[in-house]
C-alpha cells in the first residue's frame, strides 16, 4: 500500500506494476491519499508501507529518501489566443487560474503565492486533485501550474502546451518516506529499492 497522490499514479504505477508483472508477479498494489499527520500514523501502524510524493512538511518520525527533482511549469490549451510560445509575467497575472489543492502535499505552495501575488480573485476554478486539470485547460483559456511529469503526460491526448512559470516557485523534490520500525523488513526493502533503481533521477521533457 503506497501513499500518492493522482500525479504519482501517473508518473509511478505503470512502469512500477509492468516491473512487478515481470520480476514479482505475486505482489499487487493499493493506493491511498491521506493528510500529512494521516501519513505519520500509517506509515507507524504498518497500515501504509510507503509514502512517495513532494510532501516538504513531513519531516518528523519517518525515514525518507530522494527519489527525483521536478519543477512546475505553466499550461495552456494550444490555440491560445494571447499566450503564445512564454508565457509573461503580466499575462500570468491577468489570466483567470485553475488549481488543484491535493491535500496533504506540499502542493499548496501554488496557491499561497497566487494568494502572496494578489490573483485570489483570479482562481478561476479548484479542484482536490490534478488529474482534471490537463482537460480542463484544454477545454478553456485558463491557466494551470502543475508539476511538470503530469504536463509530459498529458501534453499529447489534453492538447496542452507547458511552458516556463514566470514567478519563483520551490523546485519539486520528490521523496520515498517509511517508517524506521521497517527499515529493515524485506518486503518494505524491495519496495524502496525498486522505486530507486526504476525512477531516482529520471527526467521529463515538456
Amino acid at each position: 500500500t503506497l501513499i500518492m497522490t493522482d500525479v504519482g499514479e501517473i508518473v509511478f504505477l505503470p512502469r512500477l506494476i509492468d516491473y512487478a508483472r515481470r520480476q514479482a508477479p505475486g505482489v499487487r498494489f493499493r493506493t491511498v491519499q491521506l493528510s500529512t499527520e494521516a501519513t505519520r500514523r500509517s506509515l507507524e501502524s504498518g497500515e501504509v508501507d510507503l509514502a512517495v510524493g513532494y510532501v516538504p512538511d513531513l519531516t518528523t518520525g519517518v525515514v525518507q529518501r530522494r527519489l527525483l527533482s521536478s519543477h512546475y511549469v505553466c499550461v495552456v490549451r494550444r490555440g491560445h489566443p494571447e499566450i503564445g510560445e512564454r508565457i509573461s509575467r503580466r499575462q500570468f497575472m491577468q489570466a483567470s487560474h485553475a488549481l488543484a489543492e491535493a491535500q496533504g502535499t506540499g502542493h499548496y505552495v501554488v496557491e499561497r503565492e497566487l494568494e502572496r501575488l494578489g490573483l485570489a480573485r483570479r482562481i478561476g476554478v479548484r479542484i482536490p486533485h490534478f488529474l482534471a486539470l490537463p482537460m480542463i485547460i484544454a477545454a478553456s483559456d485558463m491557466v494551470a501550474t502543475i508539476p511538470l511529469p503530469l504536463a509530459a503526460a498529458f501534453r499529447e491526448p489534453a492538447a496542452i502546451r507547458a511552458l516556463e512559470v514566470p514567478i519563483r516557485l520551490p523546485r519539486l523534490d520528490i521523496r520515498q518516506f517509511w517508517h524506521q520500525r521497517y527499515h529493515d523488513d524485506p518486503a518494505n526493502r524491495w519496495l524502496r529499492q525498486t522505486l530507486i533503481a526504476l525512477f531516482q533521477d529520471v527526467s521529463w521533457q515538456a
